[in-house]
C-alpha cells in the first residue's frame, strides 16, 4: 500500500546528476529505487561478476526527466548472509576503480558543471573505499600488490585535484581522501577503532 500522504521532494534531471555528483540523497545500488520501463529501452546491465548496478547509475538517471524522493519504505530488500558483497574479498570487486573512472569521465562529457564533484565523490572516494573494502575484509597479505597499487593510484590522481575548485563539505572529504591516501594505515586503524565504538555503545 503506497502512502498518498508521503513526504515526497521532486527533483529535475539538473539536480539529480547534481546529487549523484556530490553523493547526496542517491547511492549507487538498485536497491531503493523504482524506474519506468522505457527507462531501459537502451540501457542494459553489464556482464560482469558484481557492483553491474553502480557500472551504470550515472547513466541511469541521466535518462530520467525527473525523480521522486522519499523517506517512505515501499519495499523491502533481504541482505543475505553469504552474498557476493558479503564474502571474502577477491579480485573482481577491483571493478569499483574502473566504475569510478566510468562516472567521472561521464560527467566531463555530459554535465562538465559538476566534473569537479564527481571526480572527488565518484572516482576518488572509490578508490579510497576499494584500499578500506581491501583492509576490512582481512585481504592485505593475499591482495597486498592491488593494495599497494591502488594506494599508489589515489596518490597520482589526487595531483590533479585544485582544492580551490571546491566547497567547505567537499574539501573536508578531499582533506579526508588525501590523509587516507598518505597514512593508509593510520585510517584504517582509525575506522577500526570507531567500528568498535559503535558496538560498545550498542552493548550499553
Amino acid at each position: 500500500m503506497v502512502n498518498v500522504n508521503a513526504d515526497v521532494k521532486l527533483f529535475n534531471n539538473n539536480d539529480i546528476m547534481k546529487l549523484f555528483a556530490n553523493r547526496q540523497k542517491i547511492n549507487t545500488t538498485m536497491t531503493n529505487k523504482i524506474c519506468k520501463k522505457e527507462i531501459w529501452n537502451e540501457l542494459k546491465f553489464p556482464n560482469i561478476r558484481c557492483r553491474e548496478d553502480a557500472y551504470i547509475m550515472h547513466e541511469l538517471l541521466s535518462k530520467c526527466d525527473n525523480i521522486a524522493i522519499t523517506e517512505d519504505s515501499y519495499y523491502f530488500y533481504y541482505q543475505r548472509t553469504n552474498s557476493t558483497e558479503r564474502k571474502q574479498f577477491d579480485s573482481n570487486r577491483l571493478i569499483s576503480i574502473e566504475i569510478g573512472d566510468r562516472c567521472q569521465k561521464f560527467y566531463k562529457e555530459n554535465y562538465s558543471e559538476f566534473y569537479n564533484e564527481a571526480f572527488l565523490n565518484c572516482y576518488l572516494e572509490r578508490i579510497k573505499n576499494m584500499i578500506i573494502e581491501i583492509c576490512n575484509k582481512d585481504s592485505v597479505i593475499t591482495h597486498r600488490k592491488d593494495l599497494i597499487s591502488i594506494i599508489k593510484k589515489l596518490r597520482k590522481e589526487l595531483k590533479k585535484v585544485n582544492k580551490n575548485m571546491y566547497d567547505k563539505a567537499n574539501l573536508r572529504n578531499l582533506n579526508k581522501i588525501r590523509f587516507f591516501a598518505y597514512f593508509p594505515l593510520i585510517s584504517i586503524i582509525f575506522l577500526k577503532c570507531k567500528k568498535v565504538m559503535r558496538c560498545v555503545k550498542r552493548i550499553h
